[in-house]
């Protein structure tokens, strides 16, 4: 099959017009439909039609599913971001689908006829344009999130994320002005004269797109290497910070696909005439950087149903052995004993460290409360229970100050959490009997008889 426009001697004789402008050109070239009347005209550009339908639908897959669960629950500031980031990566997609299928990307140059010729121009033009938006809005949405999951009270933290999101900003807008007003006047980037006589600002060398690149993976570095450093030391598991250290790889891996994508694939296509052949590759790279940002910006999302699935799958459950519970009551369980305080987000963990509350109070099982008949009868009764039987408890633990995010204030606001534990008393019931307050000065509580 060869490219939609038969090339025609029209064609070839506007096209040597330009080998003197065309780089690395073999000497004595002759078009290879004038010369053997046998030549088929090959394509490169099918791995690139194969792994981008597979990779864009798994990503659109994806998107979907985290645009379905905030739905159903906090749909903040990075969801509405990643709205437009996604319909831009839609959008980015379906422009390389339309370049592989009715231009003449992957083949030979000196194969096409000039109307191939433009309509790639075209679609390389539009291909820059919409990848460049929904790369950096997805950067955008990521500091979006971070801002909500930031402690409130961090304010140097805040005010760190806050001044990348504008540089952000800023630096999509300045590469949308150098992308679409690259050639004067903007029509001309539709000519391949114009492209290769240096009418275009970066098409005939790297600088441009480089500088344009080189600040583009400044700003990856900023959104996530200093979360690297912060979640090494968050008191919270092993197992959790892997599962956070990954999806910060994944970001790293963008960085290294920009690179490759730049500094080698762009710059072979600039070194060779052959613009049409060599371009496959640079989208190649392009759809599968996209591809990963706009995943990696839905994995926090989609982590908990993730986690979730796993454990059905590998039969695996939590164990109790540390969790978070968040009510605006404040509850930490330790072994069995219940201790309860004023704050209003608690952690507790089976080695009893807690996190965020002030006063502590013990509420003992419902097995261990009398009822008013039981505590009237003589102790010489056989049927006399002891309210207060040999019981020692010893707890050691620590009061850490922990702070709320803004998801962690939205959470709360929305959720209304009642906890029932089986074989004791229910919270907040009639039942219930609870001990005086234990000062927090005595790290070991003792009930004797």
């Amino acid at each position: 099959m060869g490219p939609p426009n038969p090339q025609t001697a029209e064609d070839r004789a506007y096209l040597a017009t330009l080998f003197p402008l065309f780089r690395n050109l073999p000497p004595g070239f002759e078009f290879p439909l004038a010369v053997d009347p046998n030549y088929v005209p090959t394509r490169n550009s099918l791995y690139c039609l194969i792994s981008a339908t597979i990779v864009c639908s798994l990503t659109t897959l994806i998107a979907c599913l985290r645009f379905w669960i905030r739905s159903r629950g906090s749909f903040g500031m990075d969801d509405w971001v990643m709205v437009p980031a996604f319909l831009c990566y839609c959008v980015f997609n379906c422009v390389n689908l339309v370049g592989l299928v009715t231009t003449g990307l992957g083949y030979h140059l000196y194969d096409l006829s000039r109307k191939d010729i433009y309509s790639y121009l075209v679609i390389q033009y539009l291909h820059t344009v919409w990848w460049t938006l929904a790369l950096h809005l997805t950067r955008c949405s990521i500091l979006h999130l971070l801002l909500r999951l930031a402690p409130t009270q961090s304010l140097a933290k805040r005010r760190f994320l806050q001044i990348v999101l504008t540089l952000s900003y800023a630096f999509l807008a300045a590469n949308l002005v150098v992308l679409i007003f690259e050639c004067r006047p903007v029509k001309a980037a539709f000519d391949l004269r114009s492209r290769l006589d240096g009418t275009c600002i970066g098409s005939t060398s790297v600088d441009t797109y480089a500088g344009l690149c080189a600040g583009h993976i400044a700003l990856d570095v900023l959104t996530i290497f200093p979360p690297i450093l912060v979640i090494a030391k968050l008191p919270m598991p092993i197992a959790k910070k892997i599962n956070l250290y990954i999806i910060l790889a994944l970001g790293v891996l963008t960085i290294l696909f920009t690179s490759v994508r730049m500094f080698v694939f762009y710059q072979v296509m600039v070194d060779s005439f052959d613009l049409t052949r060599t371009a496959t590759a640079v989208g190649f790279w392009s759809i599968m950087e996209s591809s990963l940002a706009v995943t990696i910006a839905c994995l926090p999302a989609l982590n908990r149903t993730i986690l979730a699935f796993g454990r059905k799958i590998w039969g695996c459950s939590d164990n109790g052995n540390d969790q978070r519970v968040r009510n605006k009551h404040g509850i930490i369980r330790f072994d069995g004993k219940i201790y309860k305080g004023n704050a209003k987000y608690v952690s507790y963990s089976a080695e009893a460290t807690a996190e965020g509350t002030s006063r502590t109070y013990l509420e003992l099982p419902e097995s261990q409360v009398a009822s008013e008949e039981q505590l009237a009868r003589p102790s010489c009764d056989p049927k006399h229970i002891d309210p207060y039987p040999d019981i020692t408890v010893e707890r050691s633990f620590q009061i850490i100050e922990e702070r709320a995010s803004v998801i962690d204030h939205e959470e709360a606001q929305k959720a209304q959490v009642s906890t029932t534990v089986p074989g004791r008393a229910r919270f907040f019931s009639g039942c219930k009997r609870s001990s005086p307050p234990i000062p927090l000065d005595d790290i070991e509580v003792a009930i004797k008889k």
